[in-house]
């Protein structure tokens, strides 16, 4: 009986000691990158995402107005409106461009989330697949979730930019189109 007892014993210890490597480290950093992952989606979400679309598409459809009825005029422009409306233009594009990064970005950090989760669980269960070290694993995922972090951050600034310059152009196109409206008013039959 001592003889069995003495076994079971040794065989249990050989399990405990042989489960595997410790993760403890790489865990603990997967769990700052989704806590960084949380801080990413505050940032985008402090851009703003729905106003950046609506005034992406707000500039489209005043420069289709604004081009329709200078064509329906028949006027031409001087150089300072035209680059004033170039620039108004291209201004939605600088929206329209950052919705689609937004976009992009959600997706990416659903991906990068469900990858972190993954990786925790092979980690976890000492799964990890053949060949593939849990080190050189965790840093690639810091360093996508690094780069994307960056960006967010740099989106902000972008939006501050591209915002402030919005802002700056709205009184003169403003200012256009009413003296359009005066134009197209003359030329309507009444």
């Amino acid at each position: 009986m001592n003889k069995h007892l003495i076994i079971v014993i040794a065989i249990g210890s050989l399990l405990v000691t042989c489960k595997g490597e410790d993760y403890t480290k790489e865990l603990a950093t997967i769990d700052s990158l989704k806590r960084v992952l949380v801080s990413t989606d505050s940032i985008i979400q402090s851009v703003d995402p729905a106003d950046v679309t609506k005034k992406s598409e707000e500039i489209s459809n005043n420069s289709k107005f604004i081009q329709f009825n200078v064509n329906k005029l028949k006027d031409t422009l001087d150089f300072n409106t035209a680059l004033l409306l170039t620039e108004y233009r291209q201004t939605g594009k600088s929206f329209k461009n950052m919705a689609e990064n937004i976009e992009r970005m959600e997706k990416a950090m659903d991906s990068a989330k469900v990858s972190l989760d993954n990786l925790a669980h092979d980690l976890t269960n000492h799964s990890l697949a053949e060949g593939v070290d849990a080190k050189t694993s965790v840093n690639a995922e810091a360093t996508q979730i690094g780069e994307m972090h960056a960006f967010a951050a740099e989106m902000v600034q972008k939006k501050q930019e591209t915002r402030a310059l919005y802002d700056s152009m709205l009184p003169k196109v403003n200012e256009f189109v009413q003296q359009m409206s005066v134009k197209l008013s003359a030329i309507q039959p009444k």
